[in-house]
Parts: structure tokens; sequence; C-alpha cells
């Protein structure tokens, strides 16, 4: 097992375990804060240590790797590019839908109007 397969998936452990803290906690509170810190910061790696693999090592199952050496991978292996394309338009629409559900005006939701 290779240094940037442990770190891939000791980055995955760390994600899963912040995300399902953040999920679980409640919003707003301390813990909340710093596991989502801490997920997005180790998303951001994980990406950057997936990127660094499919570049230095040539039999890389990453997503990256796979297309970067698929001379070299295995036939049976290789998932369908369209697949990617599918999951990434997913989550583009998903982060689109989660930007337009943030309130205008963060300041004035948060106060109760009486009238």
């Amino acid at each position: 097992m290779s240094l940037i397969s442990i770190l891939h998936s000791l980055m995955g452990t760390l994600v899963v375990c912040s995300g399902g803290t953040a999920l679980l906690s409640h919003k707003g509170s301390s813990l909340h804060r710093l596991s989502g810190l801490v997920f997005i910061v180790s998303m951001l790696m994980m990406g950057l240590i997936v990127a660094a693999g499919a570049r230095l090592e040539s039999g890389s199952i990453s997503s990256l790797g796979i297309h970067a050496n698929e001379n070299h991978a295995p036939q049976g292996n290789v998932p369908p590019r369209e697949a990617y394309f599918v999951f990434a338009a997913l989550a583009l629409i998903a982060m689109i839908l989660d930007i337009n559900q943030r309130p205008q005006d963060p300041v004035a939701s948060q106060t109760k109007r009486t009238s």
C-alpha cells in the first residue's frame, strides 16, 4: 500500500467522521462549526491527495488516475466516462439549489418580527 493510498484512506475517514459530527450536532453550536471546518479542510486535502495520486502513481484507481492512465488500467475496472459527468452535474445542481436557499439578509432573518 502506497503513501498516497494511506493518506487518502485517512482523509476519507476524517471526512466521514467530521461530516457525521456536523450533521448530528446542533446547528450553530461550536461543535457544529468546528466539525464543519474540519470537514471542509479535509475534503480539500483529499482532493489534493487524489490529484497527486493520479499524477504520481501509474496504477492509481482514483477517478483522475483512471483517466490519466487508461492504457495501463485493467479492462474490467474502468467505469464509463459518462458516470463522472452525471455525478458532477448532480453535485453542481445541489450546490446551486443550496445557494438559492440562503437568506438574502442573514441579520434580518435571525431577528423575530412582531407585527
